[in-house]
């Protein structure tokens, strides 16, 4: 039986190529279309499923920290791809020169990803509506996406991606606090001053505990009442970290250095829409 079936499978291309010959030029067409409609649907399917992208080597610690991440029942291509058909075909496009680039040896170490507004505010996954409807606590700071979604600071419009991203550890997708400094605090040579201005209690609520640092007890209420700026009295060196980045860092990715007259705007655009 078994020397049946492989016998079978010898012959099986060869009867196909016969059966495919004594075809009129029509049938013939129709055969190829019906087979490359098959293979196309077969192939999608296939590398649209998060297996595949960890059959690359360089995403294994990327797929390991998604399957413990809140997105775990979220498939890649459900984020990275923004939704509708032009969308799919650019990502498959795009899939296709990577597997191309990965081939011939032109794969780097540090893939980099940006995924669009319309991807996560889809109408199954998060709602604008509904994300502004209420402040939320974050590590004690009252944050409000009302005030953030789709604000435009110092020329760079503010996504979802400016906040929510891969940016160090095993995360997969966490909120980088320091886009907070870099908004309220931050000052740079091409910015007058910080780009946005708060006041502090707009996001961190006034101690109601007395603090004791030593011999000294510090009763936040104090400093309400009098209208004393945070800032100048106790907290400048945390408010206050050089606008700075070093050349080196942007080694860590690529083969040549930061131009000294590179425009802020255009090195974030470049950045960030993937």
């Amino acid at each position: 039986m078994i020397g049946k079936i492989a016998k079978y499978i010898v012959q099986a291309p060869r009867l196909a190529i016969r059966t495919f010959g004594r075809l009129n030029w029509p049938a013939r067409i129709a055969v190829v279309l019906a087979g490359v409609g098959v293979f196309s649907v077969t192939a999608i399917e296939v590398t649209g499923q998060p297996g595949f992208c960890n059959s690359c080597h360089i995403m294994n610690s990327y797929y390991d920290s998604w399957t413990h991440s809140s997105h775990a029942d979220v498939k890649c291509l459900e984020c990275h791809l923004q939704p509708g058909f032009a969308g799919l075909i650019k990502g498959k496009i795009n899939g296709l020169a990577q597997a191309i680039d990965c081939a011939v040896g032109r794969v780097g170490t540090k893939p980099n990803a940006t995924i669009k507004d319309a991807s996560c505010l889809r109408s199954e996954c998060h709602s604008t509506s509904e994300l502004a409807a209420k402040p939320i606590d974050c590590n004690g700071v009252r944050f409000a996406h009302d005030k953030h979604i789709d604000k435009v600071v110092d020329g760079i419009r503010i996504t979802c991606g400016t906040c929510h991203s891969h940016f160090e550890g095993n995360d997969h997708f966490s909120v980088d606090h320091n886009a907070c400094f870099v908004c309220h605090f931050l000052g740079g040579s091409e910015t007058a001053g910080r780009p946005v201005k708060t006041n502090c209690q707009g996001c961190h609520k006034v101690p109601d505990q007395v603090i004791r640092r030593g011999f000294v007890k510090i009763d936040h209420s104090d400093f309400v009442s009098y209208k004393a700026s945070c800032e100048e009295s106790c907290h400048k060196r945390e408010v206050r970290p050089a606008s700075q980045v070093e050349g080196t860092v942007c080694l860590n990715c690529h083969d040549f250095g930061k131009p000294a007259d590179a425009n802020s705007l255009e090195l974030h655009e470049s950045h960030t829409n993937g």
